[in-house]
């Protein structure tokens, strides 16, 4: 749901969380997802960025290192 002022967004999920018949629906504002998403709340972040940076790096020094052939 798209807010006229995103400072509103915790007061819109209360409320709608008081609708009835809405009290089974998960209703969390954009904030609460975002924080969320931390190393310390996904756990394989911090490993997967690990083996990104190692390939980026194998792949720098091959890139760079290579021995130039004479054309």
């Amino acid at each position: 749901m798209k807010l006229d002022d995103p400072a509103n967004a915790d007061a819109v999920v209360d409320e709608i969380k008081r609708v009835p018949g809405m009290e089974s629906y998960v209703a969390s504002s954009m904030a609460y997802y975002l924080s969320m998403m931390t190393v310390n709340h996904l756990p394989g972040l911090s490993a997967f960025i690990a083996v990104v940076i190692g390939i980026s790096v194998a792949i720098g020094f091959i890139v760079i290192f290579r021995p130039c052939t004479p054309r």
